[in-house]
């Protein structure tokens, strides 16, 4: 072929002859071969690389050959590839083929080309970036002239998009679907400004404040029919909280109690079921804590102040409330407390209950004294006389009488609305067998019976120390307590392991004359310990006698107890006759304050004589209890042994303030 002529008489034969061999042509109207070659089609590499050695033009001379004809059509070779013009690169699609440029290396693509994603061009790099009227605008780029849109290269890469709603865009303005208004956007809503928080109107906007969050509106802003805001929080004025209060005050309402526990109940309160009748044969009464006498459990609770007062902050609802020392226990069901007020129950519906019929009262044995009638005493702090009955199996009244019948002579017997009655004998409280009575009892309470004549076998101390150690309440006046203590730590090696040995308890002096008929002592109550000062500030504020503050006048007072040992705590002294009035013994002593179980009071003054018209056993409702029981105000021993009784009763025992359920 390459030995065919080459002369053709015109172009349009050219065209005829070149597809069989206008390879073998060195020109051809002044077109060179290698020209002739793009056209019909490129050759392999291997066929070109045999076309330079035999002298063929390069693909370099060829390019420049066709730019010099201003003939771009031929595209690139690059790293052994060849690509039209316009084709980007594999890897880079921010470079393409401009033959004009170069025939061999890529050439930046135009910056804002697309590059895919959302990405354009930018000196040939793909990146997020925006080319808006001719700029490039990196990605979340505001308009220079709209804070409200900007450049997000996943919406456009050449145009403007709205910016996100809530980007602020001036002072106290935010951007809403790509205009700029005053407000807030908060949680992806619009609120224009002073908008209230639909869930809270103590929140509103305040786009000088903040154009992305709430902010407080100015306290004292109304919230509700009578809330009012505080520091963005509705609730009630400070002087108007929402909140249950009252005094609790002792059965008969003559004087408030200082340190029961109020609380609201999360649920119906538990029953206080009474020991189990004869309970001395198998165990001594429970001993009671405070979570197992307020169960299920509390909202709220507090201990009475020396006024008797309780303040229960609240939301408005309906409650239960509850007033309790130890097993003295009053329930107020269905209390209101409306918003913002203090809502105040009616003292005769949280005091102590002076019937089974309002409440619960400890289940207590009284043994009546030839001297002293405490069941008088009893009555005459407001317990109902209905209460009071002689012991007989099962009955259910919480106050239950027996007789000392010493030789002194009987206490007083009792009317049952037809004829009187004699109480059992109180032997039967620590006797053997069916005759052991004591454990079925919370309290025992023991007058004074003119002289110490009850046998106390060591048997029967021995009862008695264990009844107080498990849990039971003592209350003696005088000759019971010697008869009891004095008697019963001078045998201590009966009583083996107790801790009511010698001078643990108190020191005595049982041969100690008596006082001449109508001897009164002043009686110092101390206020050294925090007990003490709690016993002391509460007859302080409560004793209108004319004794003055810290003073009791104490009638036929005693002096067998001289001084108290380690295990007690002394309450009232006669500094005088150098003689200890009162003092109280937490058992058992070996425990320690939130531990103990019981408690012992000793009183060496009486419930005054001349409350009682008789103590000698008579026969007719007029010399019978409860007739014959004095009905004169309490006096100063009086008050002082009702502050010892209700606290002997607390569930923290030997705990300042008695523990709040």
């Amino acid at each position: 072929m390459r030995g065919f002529p080459c002369a053709v008489a015109s172009p349009a034969a050219l065209v005829f002859l070149c597809p069989v061999f206008l390879a073998g042509c060195p020109m051809v109207l002044g077109i060179d071969h290698t020209y002739a070659e793009a056209d019909a089609g490129a050759r392999t590499d291997a066929q070109r690389d045999a076309a330079r050695r035999d002298g063929s033009p390069t693909a370099d001379a060829r390019h420049a050959a066709d730019a010099k004809r201003g003939d771009s059509g031929s595209g690139c070779d690059i790293a052994g590839a060849r690509y039209a013009p316009g084709a980007a690169n594999p890897t880079n699609h921010c470079e393409i083929c401009e033959p004009t440029s170069s025939t061999t290396s890529w050439a930046s693509a135009a910056d804002g080309m697309s590059c895919g994603n959302g990405q354009t061009c930018t000196g040939g790099k793909c990146g997020t970036e925006c080319l808006i009227a001719g700029k490039v605008y990196a990605s979340s780029a505001a308009n220079p002239s709209d804070a409200c849109e900007s450049c997000q290269p996943g919406t456009s890469t050449t145009a403007w998009s709205n910016a996100a709603d809530g980007t602020g865009c001036g002072s106290g303005e935010v951007c809403r679907t790509g205009t700029c208004s005053a407000g807030c956007d908060v949680a992806g809503a619009f609120y224009t400004p002073t908008a209230a928080n639909p869930s809270n109107a103590c929140v509103s906007c305040q786009p000088s404040v903040s154009t992305t969050m709430w902010s407080n509106v100015a306290d004292g802003t109304s919230c509700g029919s009578v809330e009012v805001c505080s520091a963005g929080i509705c609730g009630c004025p400070a002087a108007s909280p929402t909140e249950i209060s009252g005094v609790v005050m002792d059965p008969g309402e003559n004087v408030p109690l200082m340190n029961a526990a109020v609380y609201v109940s999360t649920g119906t309160p538990i029953a206080l079921t009474d020991e189990p009748a004869n309970a001395s044969a198998g165990a001594a009464p429970a001993c009671d804590k405070c979570a197992s006498l307020s169960s299920p459990g509390y909202l709220t609770g507090v201990a009475t102040d020396v006024n008797g007062k309780f303040t229960l902050p609240v939301s408005p609802g309906t409650y239960t409330v509850v007033a309790q020392i130890g097993r003295w226990r009053r329930i107020a069901p269905n209390v209101t407390a409306s918003a913002c007020t203090n809502t105040v129950i009616p003292t005769n519906l949280i005091r102590m209950p002076a019937s089974r019929s309002e409440g619960d009262i400890p289940k207590m044995a009284v043994v009546e004294g030839a001297l002293e009638s405490v069941e008088c005493w009893l009555a005459k702090i407001g317990i109902d006389t209905s209460e009071f009955a002689p012991y007989v199996a099962g009955a259910p009244n919480r106050i239950q009488l027996y007789n000392s019948a010493n030789a002194a002579g009987v206490g007083e017997n009792y009317w049952n609305g037809v004829t009187d009655v004699v109480p059992p004998p109180a032997i039967q409280l620590w006797g053997s067998g069916a005759l052991n009575t004591l454990n079925d009892y919370s309290a025992l309470l023991m007058g004074c019976d003119g002289v110490a004549t009850i046998t106390a076998a060591a048997a029967a101390q021995t009862a008695m120390v264990n009844y107080a150690n498990g849990g039971g309440r003592l209350f003696l006046d005088h000759l019971p307590g010697e008869t009891w203590m004095a008697l019963a730590t001078t045998a201590a090696p009966t009583i083996p392991g107790t801790g009511w040995s010698g001078p643990t308890v108190a020191t005595w002096n049982t041969a100690a004359a008596t006082p001449p008929a109508g001897t009164v002592w002043e009686g110092t109550v101390l206020d050294t310990t925090p007990e003490q000062q709690a016993m002391y500030g509460w007859l302080a504020a409560w004793d209108n006698t004319p004794d003055g503050a810290g003073h009791i006048a104490s009638s036929s007072p005693r002096a067998i107890a001289t001084a108290v040992g380690t295990s007690s705590l002394e309450l009232v002294s006669f500094p005088t006759q150098a003689v200890v009035d009162s003092f109280w013994l937490d058992t058992p002593t070996t425990a320690s304050p939130g531990s103990y179980c019981g408690r012992v009071v000793f009183n060496d003054m009486h419930a005054s004589a001349t409350r009682s018209s008789t103590l000698t056993g008579g026969t007719t409702a007029a010399t019978t209890f409860p007739a014959s029981c004095s009905t004169s105000p309490l006096t100063s021993e009086e008050l002082a042994l009702e502050y010892e009784f209700f606290a002997m009763f607390a569930c923290g025992i030997g705990v300042t303030t008695p523990l709040v359920p």
